[in-house]
């Protein structure tokens, strides 16, 4: 059987030659989260993060709910109650600027 050598260590998934983040964004109400290497562990973390960002707030982290009645303007977001009615009120000011125009 040959001896381990010194130099050779077992490879670490979370160090920074072994992982990367490419990418983290908002994408369909949702976290989406682009990395390269890791392992299983952290592809479960991930996932974790992923679904719980269609069940939290994305303004303030409190239970929420997926809401895609932008008034037609095409976004999905992740919002609580509170914070859904302020959005509603900002787009509704939005599309009667918008409508005004001329």
């Amino acid at each position: 059987m040959r001896k381990k050598q010194l130099d050779e260590q077992p490879v670490n998934p979370y160090s920074p030659e072994n992982f990367k983040v490419a990418q983290v964004k908002e994408k369909f109400a949702g976290l989406r989260f682009y990395v390269h290497g890791g392992d299983r562990r952290i592809r479960e973390v991930i996932d974790m993060a992923e679904i719980l960002s269609f069940l939290l707030c994305m303004r303030c982290g409190l239970p929420g709910k997926l809401r895609d009645e932008k008034a037609g303007l095409g976004w999905d977001l992740t919002l609580c109650d509170p914070h859904y009615k302020a959005e509603k009120k900002r787009l509704s000011k939005r599309l009667g600027k918008l409508l005004r125009v001329k």
